[in-house]
């Protein structure tokens, strides 16, 4: 068991915090869990703790603020903030600050990420009824809806993928529906989300390249372990300040900057 530093998980027993709380016992971390109702509530921090903040998005900024200069290390769950204004304003607090995009940790990103490519398409069909804490879903004020519930995993993978920053060259979103076209220095990419989906989730991703004109396509399934892995490079940035695959905060306000245009 690791005895080295002090961890904690803001927001430890709520459904993605419980997620958290596994993956570091996986990695022989007992972490210290706090606020479990997941409310604003800062505990008293010691400079040396690792911290993973799992609570209500729209606490983020508040617990930020408070946290980030009397700590060594955050990760913050997305979205970091309810907008890019707001990410701006905490994003330098803690120097080692990262964001939980966790599907930039999916084996088949990692399998094409510097990949020959010059467009990236995501076509994601996802049954938003399905997802843990339904009650604030349809409302942005929370942190909910479906561009800071599920597009910016999206934005960020293409980000991640294409580079950034990203220019948005067309954006259009309803309550259930979303489009992006966004324009990277390499080239272009998309995402096209249907929220309310009733069928059987699926995570299309397709690369095109003048090699390829047709595209390559993969599916994006589940289970694999992303989260496991996104974890553990977050304990290897806490100890080393190397930030890996992991969505740093520069990448992030990419990301919030282009949220904030729907």
């Amino acid at each position: 068991m690791r005895t080295e530093a002090r961890w904690v998980v803001l927001g430890g027993l709520g459904s993605i915090g419980k997620r958290h709380v596994a993956n570091l016992r996986t990695l022989g971390i007992e972490p210290l869990i706090v606020d479990p109702a997941g409310g604003a509530t800062v505990y008293e921090p010691l400079p040396s703790d690792r911290v993973v903040i799992a609570s209500p998005s729209r606490f983020h900024e508040e617990q930020l603020a408070a946290l980030g200069p009397r700590v060594h290390a955050i990760l913050v769950e997305k979205p970091p903030a309810l907008t890019g204004a707001g990410w701006r304003e905490v994003r330098d607090a803690c120097p080692r600050l990262a964001v939980g995009f966790n599907w930039r940790f999916h084996p088949i990103v990692k399998m094409f990420k510097g990949g020959d490519f010059e467009g990236v398409e995501i076509i994601s069909f996802e049954n938003a009824r399905l997802f843990p804490g339904a009650a604030h879903l349809t409302d942005r004020a929370q942190g909910g809806g479906i561009v800071l519930t599920s597009a910016v995993h999206s934005i960020d993978l293409l980000c991640h993928l294409m580079g950034g920053p990203a220019e948005l060259e067309e954006g259009q979103a309803a309550e259930n529906q979303l489009f992006a076209r966004l324009r990277h220095a390499r080239g272009l990419s998309s995402v096209t989300m249907v929220w309310d989906w009733l069928g059987k989730e699926c995570r299309r991703v397709i690369f095109y390249s003048s090699s390829s004109p047709s595209g390559v396509m993969a599916f994006l399934g589940l289970p694999c372990n992303m989260y496991l892995d996104m974890m553990r490079a977050f304990v290897e940035y806490a100890d080393t300040g190397n930030p890996g695959d992991l969505c740093t905060a520069e990448q992030a306000q990419w990301v919030m900057d282009i949220a904030d245009a729907f």
